[in-house]
Formats: structure tokens, sequence, C-alpha cells
């Protein structure tokens, strides 16, 4: 699944779990608040600006009559990060996805960066209960890191999604040989995407 078609699905088909209206990210956007006006006012006028084509599979699948109220923002770079798209539905913002200026962003600094325990998902499918992942830790135990995987932390206001590329020879060879690594997270950063999420009770 590319990342692109997760985040519709996140967006249009599973709105229950998520967006709080008062959850803020990393970089003080508040999602399904901020509106595209405030964004272009605090990050001045975008690269790029269009009312993006939804993916077939959720064209297709999803609900109707969508496609016309979803918006993204392309800028580049945004703040340490080599670009950003901020996707809006009905002109709020629903989620932010970011790319590092370079591949040397290991996967293992991602805790670091966004003050949150992550875990290893292999990949995603559109019934995957992103809530049911809270309070998990990952395990210390070796395993097998695929070629492409996926990193996700739960907190109580967000969900962080981030795309690793762990394309090496050496995570080629012990794959294929299915031969588990004691290194938690290998590989770099490809992209992350962060949604806002209903905190409990609210």
């Amino acid at each position: 699944m590319t990342m692109k078609i997760l985040i519709c699905i996140l967006i249009l088909l599973v709105p229950s779990a998520i967006y709080g209206q008062d959850s803020a990210d990393s970089f003080g956007l508040h999602f399904k608040a901020t509106s595209v006006d405030d964004v272009i006012s605090k990050l001045g006028k975008p690269k790029d600006d269009k009312d993006d084509r939804l993916p077939n599979e959720i064209r297709f699948t999803g609900p109707e009559k969508l496609e016309d109220r979803l918006r993204v923002l392309f800028y580049e770079p945004f703040s340490e990060w080599k670009k950003a798209h901020f996707w809006f539905l009905d002109s709020k913002l629903m989620a932010l996805e970011i790319w590092p200026q370079s591949k040397a962003m290991l996967a293992s600094t991602l805790s670091e960066k966004f003050k949150a325990d992550f875990l290893f998902v292999e990949n995603f499918s559109k019934g995957t209960d992103l809530p049911s992942f809270e309070g998990q830790k990952e395990t210390t135990v070796p395993k097998v890191y695929p070629a492409r995987y996926y990193m996700l932390a739960v907190k109580k206001d967000q969900f962080i999604i981030s795309l690793i590329n762990n394309n090496s020879f050496k995570a080629f060879l012990k794959q294929s040989t299915r031969l588990p690594t004691t290194k938690m997270f290998p590989g770099y950063i490809e992209n992350v995407v962060i949604f806002g999420r209903k905190e409990k009770g609210s």
C-alpha cells in the first residue's frame, strides 16, 4: 500500500478514529482546526496548491463526491525537512506528510525526534485499527525486517506513521535467509505522516 492510499483511507474512510480539534502536531498546527488560509499565512505561498486526485483504490470503494473536497499544499523546504504536503478536507488540516533532506536520516532516530514510542508494522490494510496499538511496546527480540516496512507511534492526540527503506544488501541477505537482526529499526526514513486523533473522552 502506498502512503498516498494510506492517507486517503485514514482521511476518508475512518473519520471516527482520528481528528481531534484540540490536538496540535510537532509544528504547532491543529488538526481539523487549522485552515488553508492559516497555513499560507504562517508559511507563505506554497510551491504548489492543488485539488488532489484520489487513488483508484479509494475512488471506487470509498465515499462518493469527496474528491472535490480534498486539497493539498506543497512546501519545499519545510523546517528541517526537505518538503511537506499539507492535506486538507473541507479546507481543514487533516494530515501532514514530510520527507527528510536525505537518505541519511535513520529510522532509529524517530522516537527522539517525535518524543514517542514507535512500533514495527509490516503493512497496513483498510481494516487496520490504529487505536488498538496504543500502549504497546516494541520488543527487543531479534526479528527479520523486510526491505520496506512502517513504524507507528500512537500518542494521546496523534498517530505518526513512517515508511522505512531497509533495502540494503545486508537486509536483503537477512530477509532471504530469514536471519533475524538484533538492531531495532534498521534502514532510513522515506517519509512521515502525522494525523490528529480524538483524545479519550472527547
